[in-house]
């Protein structure tokens, strides 16, 4: 039988298309709504410098900061961290190059941009990818570290979309992929410590 042809394939088809285009209004309408803040100077400044922190800037600190902090845990915990952010980087890059999602203000007209983009690919969101596994890791290390980082990963994130930089799917995705590759690397560094290496 011709798949094609058939009826009840046809109406699961459009059925799917009308779910996805639904979707995808919802993302456009959500990256509108935010991207109002971004007309309020002080807050746009703000989350413009959360961002630029959130590249890089605030984690490296973190990591440099493990071993002067927590002696021989804190090496560890650098280490993780390092190796799930290679981890996590290769897993992005990977994404972007797949889907080439190009950025809200790309796509979107009247999008107020008021800080510069890395590329024009917006899928997944490579900023709070990092800064949620990241956050994973440190708390899983010590709890205290998530006064700090939560609220931090929670700004990064808005952030994104505010700056018209990213759709709010970028950054839901972005933090299940981040949550995801924490939660392997802690799986696999308990095996080790079980296995006695």
């Amino acid at each position: 039988m011709d798949l094609l042809n058939n009826p009840e394939q046809k109406k699961q088809s459009e059925s799917l298309i009308y779910k996805y285009e639904k979707i995808k209004q919802l993302d456009y309408d959500f990256c509108k709504l935010f991207n109002k803040f971004n007309h309020i100077p002080s807050l746009s400044k703000f989350l413009g410098a959360i961002s630029i922190l959130g590249n890089g800037r605030f984690w490296y600190a973190l990591i440099i900061l493990q071993p002067l902090i927590s002696g021989r845990t804190g090496f560890l915990t650098s280490g993780l961290l390092l190796f799930a952010g290679l981890l996590t980087l290769i897993v992005y890059l990977w994404i972007k190059k797949k889907f080439q999602r190009e950025r809200p203000f790309i796509n979107i007209s009247n999008i107020k941009i008021t800080e510069s983009a890395l590329d024009i690919y917006s899928f997944p969101s490579g900023h709070t990818m990092h800064s949620v596994c990241f956050s994973i890791i440190l708390i899983s290390s010590n709890i205290w570290w998530g006064l700090l980082v939560v609220p931090f990963t929670i700004l990064v994130s808005i952030s994104r979309v505010v700056l018209g930089l990213h759709y709010p799917s970028d950054v839901i995705v972005g933090a299940a992929i981040g949550a995801s590759v924490a939660a392997i690397t802690l799986y696999f560094i308990q095996l080790s410590i079980f296995a006695g290496i």
